[in-house]
Protein backbone atom coordinates (compact mmCIF):
# COMPACT_ATOMS: atom_id res chain seq x y z
CA UNK A 1 0.00 0.00 0.00
CA UNK A 2 1.24 3.48 -0.86
CA UNK A 3 2.62 5.63 1.93
CA UNK A 4 0.83 8.49 0.15
CA UNK A 5 -2.62 6.86 0.34
CA UNK A 6 -4.31 9.66 2.30
CA UNK A 7 -2.83 12.44 0.18
CA UNK A 8 -3.80 10.56 -2.99
CA UNK A 9 -7.36 10.17 -1.73
CA UNK A 10 -7.62 13.88 -0.88
CA UNK A 11 -6.22 14.82 -4.28
CA UNK A 12 -8.52 12.38 -6.08
CA UNK A 13 -11.62 13.69 -4.26
CA UNK A 14 -10.66 17.28 -5.07
CA UNK A 15 -10.22 16.42 -8.73
CA UNK A 16 -13.55 14.54 -8.83
CA UNK A 17 -15.29 17.60 -7.37
CA UNK A 18 -13.57 19.82 -9.90
CA UNK A 19 -14.67 17.56 -12.75
CA UNK A 20 -18.22 17.29 -11.40
CA UNK A 21 -18.47 21.08 -11.00
CA UNK A 22 -18.45 21.73 -14.73
CA UNK A 23 -15.62 24.25 -14.32
CA UNK A 24 -13.20 22.29 -16.50
CA UNK A 25 -13.22 21.12 -20.10
CA UNK A 26 -12.00 17.70 -21.21
CA UNK A 27 -9.01 16.87 -18.96
CA UNK A 28 -7.82 20.44 -18.33
CA UNK A 29 -7.31 21.62 -14.76
CA UNK A 30 -6.29 19.80 -11.63
CA UNK A 31 -6.15 19.74 -7.87
CA UNK A 32 -2.79 18.94 -6.33
CA UNK A 33 -1.65 18.45 -2.74
CA UNK A 34 1.78 18.86 -1.20
CA UNK A 35 3.34 17.09 1.76
CA UNK A 36 5.37 19.93 3.30
CA UNK A 37 7.57 17.57 5.32
CA UNK A 38 8.81 15.58 2.32
CA UNK A 39 8.34 18.23 -0.36
CA UNK A 40 6.41 15.72 -2.47
CA UNK A 41 3.34 16.61 -4.50
CA UNK A 42 0.38 14.42 -5.45
CA UNK A 43 -1.24 15.56 -8.69
CA UNK A 44 -3.78 14.39 -11.25
CA UNK A 45 -2.19 12.61 -14.21
CA UNK A 46 -2.09 14.31 -17.57
CA UNK A 47 -4.80 13.43 -20.06
CA UNK A 48 -6.90 11.27 -17.73
CA UNK A 49 -10.61 12.07 -17.80
CA UNK A 50 -12.39 12.97 -14.59
CA UNK A 51 -14.98 10.26 -15.30
CA UNK A 52 -12.48 7.37 -15.46
CA UNK A 53 -9.85 8.66 -13.01
CA UNK A 54 -9.03 6.46 -9.97
CA UNK A 55 -7.19 7.11 -6.70
CA UNK A 56 -4.41 4.83 -7.97
CA UNK A 57 -3.93 7.13 -11.00
CA UNK A 58 -2.70 10.02 -8.84
CA UNK A 59 0.99 10.73 -9.42
CA UNK A 60 3.54 11.54 -6.70
CA UNK A 61 6.34 13.86 -7.85
CA UNK A 62 9.13 15.79 -6.23
CA UNK A 63 9.37 19.56 -6.69
CA UNK A 64 11.60 19.09 -9.73
CA UNK A 65 8.87 17.05 -11.43
CA UNK A 66 10.52 13.64 -11.07
CA UNK A 67 7.99 10.85 -10.65
CA UNK A 68 8.36 9.22 -7.22
CA UNK A 69 5.29 6.99 -7.48
CA UNK A 70 2.85 6.28 -10.29
CA UNK A 71 2.75 4.94 -13.81
CA UNK A 72 1.33 8.03 -15.55
CA UNK A 73 2.74 11.46 -16.31
CA UNK A 74 1.82 14.29 -13.96
CA UNK A 75 -0.54 17.00 -15.15
CA UNK A 76 0.98 19.43 -17.61
CA UNK A 77 -0.05 22.12 -15.09
CA UNK A 78 2.58 20.80 -12.65
CA UNK A 79 4.96 23.71 -13.09
CA UNK A 80 2.28 26.31 -12.41
CA UNK A 81 0.92 24.19 -9.54
CA UNK A 82 4.39 24.05 -8.04
CA UNK A 83 4.93 27.80 -8.26
CA UNK A 84 1.52 28.72 -6.91
CA UNK A 85 1.33 26.17 -4.08
CA UNK A 86 4.62 27.08 -2.41
CA UNK A 87 3.31 30.01 -0.35
CA UNK A 88 -0.08 28.46 0.50
CA UNK A 89 -1.54 25.58 2.51
CA UNK A 90 -1.78 21.88 1.84
CA UNK A 91 -4.04 21.92 -1.21
CA UNK A 92 -4.07 24.28 -4.15
CA UNK A 93 -6.59 24.15 -6.98
CA UNK A 94 -5.55 25.28 -10.45
CA UNK A 95 -8.20 25.44 -13.09
CA UNK A 96 -7.30 26.49 -16.59
CA UNK A 97 -10.34 27.88 -18.34
CA UNK A 98 -8.16 29.30 -21.11
CA UNK A 99 -5.12 27.02 -20.99
CA UNK A 100 -2.60 29.44 -22.46
CA UNK A 101 -3.78 32.94 -21.61
CA UNK A 102 -5.46 32.61 -18.21
CA UNK A 103 -5.47 30.48 -15.11
CA UNK A 104 -7.71 30.74 -12.05
CA UNK A 105 -6.11 29.65 -8.79
CA UNK A 106 -7.26 29.36 -5.20
CA UNK A 107 -5.76 27.91 -2.08
CA UNK A 108 -8.06 25.76 0.02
Amino acid sequence: MSEFKQLKEITFEGNKKLGDSGLVLLTWGNVSAIDRETGLVVIKPSGVSYETMKVSDMVVVDLQGNIVEGDLNPSSFFNSSKAISRPFGAISKHQGIYPISSRTSASV
